[in-house]
């Protein structure tokens, strides 16, 4: 999450608190889609690790795929 400069420190808390409740996947979910709505740029070697992530938690690839659309360094 340290690398979704300019997502709003709610956001953050409540992708923590997901995490922590063990709702893993949901907050896989919601951080890669408040990511992609507040239009961050993550570099691709960001974006890559988190589609390995959202593999591992057999998330939607289009959670991820969407990131590609502005990536840092592009």
């Amino acid at each position: 999450m340290n690398a979704a400069v300019g997502l709003p420190v709610a956001d953050i808390a409540n992708v923590q608190l997901l995490i922590d409740a063990g709702k893993r996947l949901v907050a896989f979910e919601t951080l890669c889609t408040q990511i992609f709505e507040f239009d961050i740029a993550l570099p691709p070697e960001r974006i890559r690790d988190l589609e390995a992530l959202g593999e591992v938690l057999g998330a939607n690839r289009s959670l991820t795929d969407c990131l590609w659309e502005n990536t840092a360094g592009m």
